[in-house]
């Protein structure tokens, strides 16, 4: 390492809490018309709704409630000119919000940066350091999925959304994870 240091600190926001945000507190979750929680029947695929993927979700939830969805996107992000470091970044995008209504920022959190371990070119090809980096963007991952975990293990939440309606969501729920090249080879390889 090029700055050696006693411990890799991952920073980041709890997906439930930035889900809840979205939609308790954004201005999208305002308007009826712009949430989608449950499955939708029709002959093509053209949102998280359609398909028997929130179908199946929705089949093992108790009647009346609904998944808690949201999508993960991984990526590189670059901040170099306002004093950042480039970094990996996880994206959280709500999933319960309509297709066109997603195109918005406002469906987006940005959840943290995976740290960065700094190496010197001949260490960087090392395969300990290898090892440790994605030992460590596991470790990463795991941390995101957890917060899931707990939540779904405390039974959920009972919530008033902002248009008065009250919903239970006894689960939260990954619909899909994305991640471009090079991010997406950095996130799946294999130790």
């Amino acid at each position: 390492m090029t700055v050696p240091r006693r411990r890799i600190r991952f920073t980041f926001i709890d997906p439930i809490e930035a889900l809840l945000r979205l939609l308790l507190l954004g201005p999208l979750g305002r308007n009826e018309d712009n949430l989608s929680f449950f499955p939708r029947e029709g002959d093509f695929y053209d949102d998280y709704a359609d398909g028997a993927r929130l179908r199946r979700i929705q089949d093992e939830l108790p009647t009346g409630a609904a998944a808690l969805t949201s999508v993960l996107f991984f990526d590189e992000i670059n901040l170099d000119q306002k004093g950042y470091t480039t970094g990996d970044g996880v994206l959280l995008m709500a999933g319960f919000f309509k297709r066109h209504i997603r195109e918005s920022l406002l469906t987006k959190y940005c959840l943290g940066t995976i740290p960065a371990v700094q190496a010197t070119q001949r260490d960087s090809k090392k395969v300990v350091y290898g090892r440790f980096v994605r030992h460590m963007r596991a470790q990463c991952h795991a941390a995101i999925l957890d917060c899931y975990t707990k939540f779904n293990n405390t039974g959920g939440a009972v919530l008033k959304l902002q248009t008065g309606r009250i919903l239970y969501f006894p689960r939260a729920v990954i619909l899909a994870i994305y991640a471009d090249f090079p991010a997406g080879l950095t996130f799946t390889c294999a130790f």
